[in-house]
């Protein structure tokens, strides 16, 4: 159980708990409002924040491998982006 005082560590649990809940429900509107593909679009950038904050802070170095990953995320995206924008527009 949580009980005050809390320590470093079941803040930081705390503070997950709330973000994690935002999180999801951030998840839930974005495909009430704008659809699942959206969606699994924008999940993507989970993964570029990941590398990112990776780099930044734990000073990580990528080899070519997760270089060449990203870059064909991005391109699927983008491959998926255009699909949709020629079907709107048709």
């Amino acid at each position: 159980m949580l009980w005050p005082p809390f320590s470093a560590a079941e803040l930081a649990l705390l503070v997950h708990m709330v973000m994690a809940g935002l999180h999801f429900y951030a998840i839930f509107e974005l495909i009430r409002i704008a659809g699942a593909t959206y969606m699994s679009q924008a999940n993507f950038l989970s993964v570029g924040f990941g590398v990112v904050f990776g780099i930044v802070i734990f000073e990580e170095t990528h080899s070519l491998f997760v270089w060449a990953s990203i870059g064909m995320i991005l391109i699927g995206v983008a491959l998926v982006n255009a699909r949709r924008r020629q079907a709107t527009e048709s």
